[in-house]
């Protein structure tokens, strides 16, 4: 009796293997890359059917579990066909699927030519789409004894000049201005963006700290206006300052002009403490200079003007392209200056 179960269990597991190894073939292959395009997603690779020969092989495209679109194997692959013969050389894919703006999961899977039993996935990435609103960055949103200032960036892939960008206090727009200031930095990153990117300017606003600030960047042609960044209640982001005694005040310290010479360049701009206990005492500041190939460089430490708070220095560096930072120092935050204006400056001669 023992001898015949183990050959009815011998025959019933000889039988099963042999069913799986007639059962045809699934398609095997691989997602290179995809990528996040215009309101769409864009994905590659290459994909092989054991028992579909020749015949053009369907790939069906999943974006966030939801069917998005469809393609077909029409790419050449000399790589893959030298790994799998007998099946030509078009053995790759790549086209393009609409997307919403935003992060995706993205699966691709590939659908039997003949009669395997699963369509299986070859695999799938993480990847962002975009539409032609603006975006960008508030770098800062500050309270100041005169209102709020604002400064940051924009960039509209399909603006055809400046950028609006309006400041609003808990809901209500109470000013709008454009972008004029120079931000190479921002063209590197990129490249279509206009020099002229940036925003700095101060709004007359009265406020408490209950007060909600926003920066939207107002969008042209394609897309949608854009909040890019708000500070106050329930935001999570403070104010980029303390209102914590009284009377109140800040730290008021700006660039009037950098002005690019033989032997490097000349800063002159004012600082101004309003939490000192004298509005005219020195403020102390430090100009910082970054050429753009190259690292950071720190002048020495300096004081303005007791008299009217002025400041006026001279940094000598090598002919270049750089970036130049006002950076002070703030009585009421001690352990932390701050970086309170940038601007480009191009010093003349051979680099």
């Amino acid at each position: 009796m023992k001898l015949r179960r183990m050959a009815v269990g011998l025959a019933a597991a000889l039988a099963a293997g042999l069913t799986t190894a007639c059962a045809p073939p699934d398609p095997i292959g691989s997602v290179d890359w995809a990528t996040g395009g215009l309101n769409s997603i864009s994905v590659a690779g290459w994909t092989v059917d054991p028992d579909g020969g020749e015949t053009p092989i369907a790939l069906h495209v999943y974006v966030d579990g939801a069917f998005a679109g469809s393609g077909e194997t029409s790419v050449q692959r000399d790589d893959v066909a030298a790994l799998y013969p007998g099946h030509g050389n078009k053995l790759g894919y790549g086209f393009t699927v609409p997307a919403a703006p935003g992060s995706h999961r993205v699966c691709v899977y590939a659908i039997n030519v003949n009669e395997g039993p699963i369509n299986p996935e070859l695999g799938c990435k993480v990847v962002s789409a975009f539409d032609n609103s603006p975006f960008g960055t508030a770098d800062l949103i500050q309270r100041t004894p005169l209102g709020v200032t604002v400064a940051g960036w924009v960039f509209d892939r399909d603006a055809a000049g400046p950028i609006q960008v309006g400041v609003t206090v808990n809901g209500t727009e109470i000013s709008r201005k454009t972008t004029d200031i120079e931000r190479p930095d921002v063209q590197v990153l990129y490249p279509a963006a206009t020099l002229s990117s940036g925003f700095n300017f101060n709004v007359f606003a009265e406020w408490t700290d209950n007060e909600v600030v926003c920066v939207t960047a107002y969008n042209q042609e394609s897309g949608a206006d854009t909040v890019i960044g708000c500070a106050g209640a329930g935001t999570g982001r403070a104010f980029n300052d303390t209102w914590d005694a009284e009377p109140f005040g800040n730290l008021d310290a700006a660039f009037d002009d950098i002005v690019a010479n033989e032997t490097g360049f000349l800063a002159v701009g004012y600082g101004v403490d309003y939490w000192n206990s004298e509005e005219g005492d020195p403020v102390g500041y430090q100009i910082s200079y970054q050429r753009l190939d190259h690292s950071w460089g720190l002048t020495a430490m300096a004081t303005t003007s007791a008299v009217d708070g002025s400041f006026a220095q001279q940094v000598d560096v090598p002919p270049g392209q750089y970036n130049v930072c006002l950076v002070a120092q703030d009585f009421a935050l001690l352990t932390n200056p701050r970086t309170t204006y940038c601007s480009p400056v191009s010093v003349a001669g051979p680099v």
